[in-house]
């Protein structure tokens, strides 16, 4: 009996851990991001495509003895699950600036993605191009809010998101373009192995038409990121 008491109080403080990050997401798109010109433009756009907030969850709540999530994917801060809602992985102690910084992230993948899917039809790759625009897009995004960064600010970041650090990439942001998508290059790197352009993806003689169609628009997305 004691036992079932201790578990039911533990089943209830997950829920109320998760059902609180859940609010500090909702309280990211109805706040900060929408109050940026670039937050409110993709908000805009993101909501074509999912219910912003209510389709953004929460998950990888596990974590390991370093810090690092424990669930399989979740290296990534954001995906889509099987269930089509965009899943963000946000841990108690990341901090506000940090969560905003995801969010915008996550949202501006999975619109990019999904516009390319419903034109073309097709899987897309993991283009490092589409990471670059993400993450330009959010240093951007940075930018246009107040917000200042401290140790406490990125402390807890590294290990739980596996050199997703805000700190180093504001580093490099201020570096200048070259030295961020230099960033995300070595990320991708540690992230699969190796790196997938639009370029290497196009030299393959095995594409469908719609594969190549759909790879020379992101392309042309790209362009406008240089």
């Amino acid at each position: 009996m004691k036992a079932l008491i201790i578990l039911s109080l533990l089943v209830m403080s997950f829920a109320t851990s998760a059902k609180n990050r859940d609010i500090r997401i909702q309280a990211a798109v109805g706040g900060i991001i929408t109050k940026t010109r670039s937050g409110s433009l993709l908000v805009k756009e993101a909501k074509k495509y999912l219910d912003v907030p209510e389709e953004l969850d929460f998950h990888c709540f596990n974590q390991d003895d370093y810090g690092r999530p424990k669930e399989p994917g979740c290296r990534n801060p954001y995906f889509v699950g099987n269930d089509g809602r965009l899943k963000i992985h946000i841990f108690a102690n990341n901090s506000w600036e940090y969560l905003n910084w995801i969010v915008f992230q996550s949202m501006k993948k999975y619109v990019l993605v999904n516009k390319l899917k419903l034109e073309f039809g097709v899987r897309i790759p993991n283009f490092v191009e589409i990471d670059k625009i993400v993450i330009k897009s959010s240093m951007v995004f940075w930018d246009q809010t107040d917000f200042k960064i401290d140790e406490d600010t990125d402390k807890p970041n590294e290990l739980g998101h596996f050199s997703l650090s805000l700190r180093s990439y504001l580093h490099a942001w201020n570096i200048g373009q070259d030295a961020l998508y230099s960033k995300v290059e070595q990320r991708s790197i540690e992230m699969n192995g190796s790196i997938l352009t639009i370029e290497k993806y196009l030299s393959r003689d095995d594409l469908t038409e719609a594969q190549r169609s759909m790879a020379l628009h992101l392309q042309n997305i790209w362009q406008d990121y240089k």
